[in-house]
């Protein structure tokens, strides 16, 4: 389906940012309707990476307008809230204006899709977040196992690649050691014997 593949592109980013399986399925069913189910993955996959590390730039343009993306405890706030308070900010601001800041917040892709979770509201990404925890059951569960396979595929790319990399230098070692061990005899040689 297309919120499983948007969930795929999506739930590394949002696992990372510390955004449960709600709140994550939530931003893309409202995204999907902003921009489309299938450019909604990548773009919330952006946005929870631009929450996480702004750049320097976005990180002034932040300061400037008195916003923050961390809560106190230093955790990736709500999408919700962060929206709420990007709209509070940018309130009876011109266009124009609005969006050189999303552009320098966000990337210009980025910025377009942060712009329609502006345009739809906080509010409603938390009313399609209660409904989808209302609703418990297969959506919840087909949204957690989507998780579950993506951080778990993850996890065995990365068990996988060290894995190799041992193997690879256990095959390696002895060649290398001894090719160093012959160099270091070629160099070692007529350089000691030059100063003595």
């Amino acid at each position: 389906s297309q919120l499983g593949n948007a969930m795929g592109f999506a739930a590394s980013a949002a696992s990372l940012a510390g955004k449960g399986v709600f709140e994550t399925t939530s931003a893309l069913s409202v995204l999907s309707t902003q921009i489309g189910a299938d450019k909604s993955g990548r773009a919330l996959r952006s946005i929870f990476a631009s929450m996480a590390k702004p750049t320097s730039e976005a990180q002034a343009q932040l300061d400037a307008l008195g916003l923050s993306f961390m809560d106190s405890y230093k955790n990736i706030k709500p999408l919700a809230t962060t929206v709420d308070e990007f709209g509070a900010a940018l309130a009876g601001m011109p266009a124009g204006e609005q969006m050189r800041i999303l552009n320098t917040v966000f990337d210009k892709q980025t910025a377009s899709a942060f712009g329609g979770l502006m345009a739809a509201g906080g509010e409603e990404l938390r009313r399609v977040e209660g409904d989808l925890q209302g609703a418990g059951g297969f959506a919840a569960d087909a949204a957690e196992t989507q998780l579950d396979n993506v951080t778990g595929a993850f996890t065995k790319v990365k068990s996988a690649m060290s894995g190799l990399a041992i193997d690879v230098f256990q095959t390696i070692k002895g060649p290398l050691q001894s090719g160093l061990e012959s160099l270091a005899e070629v160099i070692g040689g007529p350089l000691t014997e030059g100063f003595s």
